[in-house]
């Protein structure tokens, strides 16, 4: 599961930061730490399942559940507001 994750996230973060640089978006640097942080926690969360690490699942739950809602809900918007009315 966690190995499928990394893969979206790769393509999905690659096609948001692609719109990014085509739309002229002033947060894009900042934004692009996000998703980099968000992949090198993954890769941590991927290393630590693999050394067999207890309690693994409820830490990634929370902490993807606290990432998702901070970055959807507010960092996303943000861009979603910079392209809304461009003509795409």
């Amino acid at each position: 599961v966690l190995a499928k994750l990394a893969e979206y996230t790769v393509y999905h973060f690659d096609f948001e930061e692609k719109l990014f640089e085509k739309y002229g978006y002033p947060q894009t640097e900042p934004h692009k730490k996000a998703h980099r942080d968000l992949i090198a926690a993954v890769t941590d969360f991927q290393k630590d399942l693999q050394a067999g690490k207890a309690g693994l699942s409820m830490k990634l739950m929370d902490f993807l559940n606290q990432w998702l809602r901070e970055h959807i809900m507010k960092t996303d918007r943000a861009y979603v507001a910079h392209l809304r009315g461009r003509d795409m």
